[in-house]
């Protein structure tokens, strides 16, 4: 006996079919912005938690280490994404394909 896939997932109905109704351009767009203000929260955390509270050196150093690589890390996603949807703009014939 097989089974057949809903494609819902862990989601409701009514959210599934919602997500379905998304077009990509609106998610690559909610996906950068999101990232942006993902990485300005952590440039806020990185500035204000060492200079500015009286924590442990173990916190401030935890804290300074994690918010340095998840910057990194999410730049690099943010490029990476900034990438797919610039080329996904092209296909879809949006805007002109650059020259290389």
């Amino acid at each position: 006996m097989t089974r057949k896939e809903t494609g819902r997932y862990v989601f409701p109905k009514t959210m599934a079919d919602f997500m379905k109704g998304l077009s990509q351009r609106t998610l690559y767009e909610a996906g950068m912005m999101s990232m942006i203000f993902i990485m300005l929260g952590l440039l806020f955390i990185l500035i204000y938690l060492p200079f500015f509270t009286a924590t442990p050196l173990i916190l401030k150093i935890g804290t300074v280490v994690n918010c340095i690589a998840g910057f990194i890390f999410l730049s690099s996603y943010l490029a990476n994404s900034y990438q797919q949807y610039v080329s996904y703009l092209a296909i879809m014939g949006i805007i002109a394909e650059e020259e290389k």
